[in-house]
């Protein structure tokens, strides 16, 4: 039968700040190091091989043994240092967090922002003076070709494709600590090489400024089409007057259902968790009471219920799902919503997927369960290092009933008598189905986005900067010296044959050209308006 399996990937920033500048003991670097080989070979499924086989792993590890024992270094010069090494693994969820270098870099941002299309960088945001260049594509910054420069984001920042780079590269760029690890003899100021979109040759020469100059900087950016909300971080809302169309926003996959889990079995770091989703997605305090706070965040299974009944109500004809800049979370919250979407077509669909996970650990503390509780949970005789394989399986389709009833039961799901109610049903099935994807979309959100591809879903937009064959899962750890957090992969996903074109990029099925791009005026939601206009052809009302 379809297995039904607990896979947390979730792509969290741990972020430090403030850490002394001294210079830290030699020793402690090289303990903490050494201490970091040893829980990559102990949690991450395959450490070796993008490091050309174990021996060159162990010679690059050794190396960097010989540079931390034989030169100074600074905590954030460290971590740096260990940054480049796990770049190698090629990993988004294995990583080591870089401290901002120095007091005065968080202080000091370069006014730019760029945004990623399918074909490179444009301009999305400038100070007003350069108002009329917005939409220009980036050549070369500091006469490094973009080519070349993605190539240097990769071996200092994991990147599991080109768009990996990208992402990296647009989002954090205007900061001096990914500055100086790109450009060793950067100066103050940063040149653009740019074509407009008139494919006029241009450049431009920026300098960095303090904070409160750049949170005070006359901005020019690229509209943003008002029918979309852009607050919350799960929200619904029909974008067209005969109510046709209905656009579903997330922006995280995390939700009450996660969070009641994760708590209730006392998962670490779990509350922490908890606490800083209600800071940056719910945007209030967390409640003093546990059970208030998990019954505070929206339900995913309900939230996608009420949106359904919404558009049978109405007979909408198009789904779009907006999964951009939606870093990941829980995989198995999503679930229940394909069962909503899909009904008993979703469970007699075979994804094609096989996850290898290590267990170690570090993975057995991730989930606070002993080798025993293991070994009861996924039916088998495990042992440290060995592998349990997953593989989307069907089940005996002529006993329906039974699959279905163990699928609810065995759901990350709030409220499972509305699948139960279902009874096999979709709660509302419309003619087209979109999912909206972008360079961020990674780890849950782009399970979400591939699920529902492998159903029919049209997938439109940016490629992800996730392999669909790559490590996955975060499996916390802090190394004892300098206190440095970090995550390490805890399984190999294979989603498709290691043949097809899709394998390391999952490129969607419709991509806007430069010109189309162009043609909505650069807008931030430059795809949806495609759709409406070339794709579904719905006339809706520009507020």
């Amino acid at each position: 039968m379809k297995k039904i399996c607990t896979v947390v990937s979730f792509s969290l920033i741990i972020t430090c700040s403030g850490m002394a500048q001294e210079v830290f003991h030699r020793d402690s670097l090289v303990a903490d190091f050494a201490c970091l080989v040893k829980l990559l070979e102990d949690t991450h499924p395959d450490p070796y091989s993008r490091f050309g086989g174990k021996v060159f792993f162990h010679e690059q590890a050794a190396q960097v043994k010989d540079e931390l024992a034989s030169n100074e270094y600074t905590v954030p010069d460290f971590a740096e240092k260990v940054s480049g090494f796990l770049a190698n693994l090629q990993d988004g969820h294995t990583y080591i967090s870089v401290p901002q270098s120095s007091v005065s870099d968080l202080k000091r941002y370069l006014p730019l922002q760029m945004r990623v299309i399918p074909d490179g960088l444009i301009l999305s945001g400038l100070p007003n003076e350069y108002k009329e260049l917005l939409g220009s594509r980036v050549d070369s910054i500091n006469g490094c070709a973009v080519d070349l420069l993605l190539k240097r984001m990769a071996a200092v920042e994991a990147s599991e494709n080109e768009f990996g780079s990208y992402a990296h590269l647009a989002s954090r760029f205007s900061s001096p600590d990914i500055n100086t690890r790109l450009f060793p003899d950067a100066q103050e100021n940063v040149r653009l090489a740019i074509e407009t979109a008139d494919h006029e040759k241009r450049a431009i020469l920026l300098s960095y400024i303090d904070r409160e100059e750049w949170q005070k900087q006359a901005w020019a950016k690229l509209p943003q089409w008002a029918n979309i909300p852009s607050a919350d971080y799960l929200s619904y809302n029909f974008l067209d007057n005969k109510k046709e169309v209905m656009f579903f926003r997330l922006t995280s996959v995390m939700a009450r259902e996660n969070f009641d889990y994760s708590i209730n079995r006392k998962w670490a770091g779990a509350y922490d968790q908890l606490k800083s989703f209600y800071g940056w997605a719910l945007k209030k305090e967390i409640p003093a009471d546990t059970l208030e706070a998990i019954a505070g965040v929206p339900s995913l299974t309900e939230e996608f219920h009420k949106m359904l009944s919404e558009m049978k109500k109405h007979k909408s004809k198009a789904l779009i799902i907006d999964l951009r800049q939606n870093g990941g979370g829980w995989t198995p919250i999503t679930l229940p919503v394909l069962y909503q979407l899909y009904g008993d077509a979703y469970l007699k669909t075979d994804m094609e997927a096989t996850t290898y996970r290590l267990v170690s650990d570090l993975f057995l503390k991730k989930q606070n369960m002993s080798l025993a509780r293991l070994n009861k949970v996924y039916g088998g005789n495990y042992e440290l290092g060995d592998y349990i394989t997953m593989k989307d399986l069907i089940g005996d389709t002529c006993d329906m009933r039974s699959l279905r009833q163990q699928f609810i039961a065995e759901s990350m799901c709030s409220n499972r008598d509305l699948l139960v109610k279902q009874d096999g049903k979709p709660v509302y099935n419309p003619e087209k189905v979109y999912v909206l994807t972008d360079e961020r979309t990674f780890s849950a959100a782009f399970h979400f986005a591939f699920y529902l591809w492998k159903m029919g879903a049209v997938v439109v937009g940016v490629p992800s900067m996730q392999a669909p064959n790559t490590y996955m899962e975060q499996t916390p750890f802090q190394l004892p010296a300098t206190q440095l957090k970090g995550s390490i992969s805890n399984s190999l996903q294979l989603f498709l044959p290691v043949n097809d074109r899709r394998a390391n990029i999952f490129w969607p099925d419709i991509m806007l050209t430069y010109p189309d791009y162009r043609h909505y005026e650069f807008d931030k939601h430059a795809e949806v308006l495609y759709l409406l206009d070339q794709v579904l052809n719905t006339s809706v009302t520009l507020k």
